[in-house]
């Protein structure tokens, strides 16, 4: 599944936010609108095809956010976890170290 579709379907509300998600969000200290907002502004850093997902990076401001978006039903993406990358994990939010 392409980026743009999944944005149209988060567009019209088509979506779902793990548990997981939502608590790892706010343990980082973000909103749905946040997670939403790095859905439809960032990248896609990384592809996990045997597993239907991608990882999206995005810049919220001074902080960076990455998003797993799993997209198993072609219409129904779930997101999975939102975290802010670790540096000792990530250079620049977007590559592995």
């Amino acid at each position: 599944m392409q980026i743009e579709q999944i944005k149209k379907l988060i567009k019209v509300k088509q979506y779902s936010i793990s548990k997981h998600a939502f608590i790892e969000a706010f343990k980082d200290g973000f909103s749905v609108k946040d997670i939403l907002s790095t859905i439809n502004t960032g990248e896609v850093i990384e592809e996990y095809k045997d597993r239907n997902r991608i990882l999206v990076y995005a810049k919220l401001g001074k902080r960076q956010t990455h998003v797993v978006v799993d997209y198993s039903s072609r219409t129904w993406p779930w997101i999975v976890t939102v975290y802010e990358p670790d540096v000792t994990e990530w250079k620049s939010g977007k590559i592995r170290r």
